[in-house]
């Protein structure tokens, strides 16, 4: 499939994606003569649920020299996918990759190795290289394209896996794009946690993230939140959020354009656990 310049950029914007370790795992050398891939013996590393973690590089040539582009991950392994929730995080995993791209669990699959993280890649690769042709020589950019993707589970919580996926691109303009996206998954179900499964009154959450954005950003009692700088004259929860084991705290993470404009960046904000007794409806470990 071919891509036109405005596709890619708006493509961009929806690009999700986790954290990883110093273990490196790369894949299959699948060097051009405009693109170079690292490729080295994996040296695979499995935690006691059988996570599998490394991370791939490539490198895409530009007017300005070359970038890298890097995929860190981590990935129940397949002989481990005993439980529903590890097939539930790997499909979210999948889902937020480069090729599938759609932020859904509806193309997703379950069972991943390390080629599924270089095809991503190379389709960022691919895509690149193809809108070069398009563009019949024509330079869009003196800088190339770069991709960064970090994808890390979180498993210090007896009821709850955490996976957490990170991104930052570059795919032309004035500047590149980044965002998080957390997901909470029940370990006995298997399912993907909503703000409506943890808390019993959404409601008085929002009061709650409105209390704690203001305590955050210094945003007086009586300032209105769009004359601070927000879209719009509230904030509400959204189901980007996860649980902080050592602080306590419940946190939700606005990205770029979500709030605010994009020179207000990433807004968190964390709400201590004890101010939600009152209507929390389960219990972290």
């Amino acid at each position: 499939m071919k891509f036109n310049a405005s596709v890619i950029i708006l493509y961009s914007l929806l690009l999700v994606a986790c954290n990883s370790t110093d273990d490196s795992a790369t894949g299959e050398n699948n060097q051009t003569s405009k693109t170079t891939s690292e490729n080295s013996s994996p040296r695979v590393t499995l935690e006691p649920e059988g996570i599998e973690k490394g991370i791939i590089k490539i490198f895409l040539k530009g007017e300005d020299g070359s970038e890298e582009s890097s995929i860190t991950y981590m990935f129940y392994s397949k002989d481990k996918l005993t439980k529903e929730y590890k097939k539930t995080v790997n499909e979210l995993i999948h889902s937020n990759l480069y090729t599938n791209f759609e932020g859904n669990r509806k193309n997703a699959k379950s069972t991943l190795d390390k080629r599924d993280f270089q095809q991503a890649l190379d389709k960022f690769s691919k895509d690149y290289y193809d809108l070069l042709d398009e563009t019949e020589g024509e330079t869009f950019s003196p800088m190339p394209w770069n991709l960064s993707q970090t994808f890390t589970i979180d498993t210090t919580l007896q009821s709850i896996v955490q996976l957490t996926c990170s991104y930052a691109d570059y795919t032309g303009g004035a500047h590149g794009n980044y965002g998080t996206t957390h997901y909470v998954v029940d370990r006995t179900t298997g399912k993907q946690l909503t703000i409506s499964d943890i808390v019993s009154n959404v409601r008085e959450l929002n009061k709650l993230v409105e209390k704690y954005f203001r305590m955050s950003y210094k945003v007086p009692r009586g300032q209105r939140l769009d004359e601070f700088g927000l879209f719009e004259n509230n904030i509400e929860a959204n189901n980007n959020f996860y649980f902080d084991a050592e602080k306590k705290s419940l946190n939700f993470d606005y990205n770029p354009y979500e709030i605010g404009p994009y020179s207000m960046g990433m807004a968190t904000v964390s709400i201590d656990l004890s101010a939600l007794n009152s209507i929390l409806k389960i219990t972290f470990e």
